[in-house]
């Protein structure tokens, strides 16, 4: 059993589910562990409490890479969501902060560190153009939304997500 696994596995039972949920996202992150090779893990280690691992493993959207995609994440979780969407997901050679692959809805969470130069916003811009082309609505919050009014950027999410549905 690879040992970032087993860590997992062995912190767990002292972790509320954030924690759980932050911990494992981590591990993907740092380690490039995968939602497999726990899943693994979890499998060879009978008799431990790892349901709550599983639980997290098959709610896994894909590693978040700021703590302003993590809560979002968390803040869609909480509204019920998450379902169906992946984090740092691939579109093209676009990568996307949240998508909702099925509903061809797409969720950018444009923090001041990744969004302030001239060229950083006509980065966007193409990437936006692409999307677009693909036929995915996107929305684009900045940092501040996300940290001042979380609920009104949920709420417009599920707007937009329902409407979305609707339309498939």
């Amino acid at each position: 059993m690879s040992a970032v696994p087993r860590t997992i596995i062995d912190l767990a039972p002292s972790l509320d589910d954030r924690a759980l949920r932050r911990l494992v996202n981590e591990a993907q992150i740092r380690t490039g562990m995968t939602p497999e090779a726990l899943t693994r893990a979890i499998e060879r280690a009978p008799g431990r409490a790892t349901s709550r691992i599983a639980r997290i493993v098959d709610g896994a959207s894909g590693p978040r890479r700021s703590g302003l995609e993590d809560a979002l994440w968390e803040a869609l979780l909480r509204a019920g969501l998450a379902e169906g969407a992946r984090c740092n997901f691939r579109i093209d050679e676009w990568e996307v902060d949240v998508a909702w692959p099925s509903a061809r809805l797409v969720v950018e969470a444009d923090g001041f560190r990744y969004h302030r130069t001239r060229d950083d916003r006509r980065r966007d811009e193409r990437k936006h153009r692409a999307l677009r082309r693909r036929g995915f609505e996107v929305l684009r919050f900045s940092d501040d939304e996300i940290a001042d009014q979380l609920p009104r950027v949920v709420a417009e999410i599920a707007l937009a997500l329902g409407a979305a549905r609707g339309r498939r």
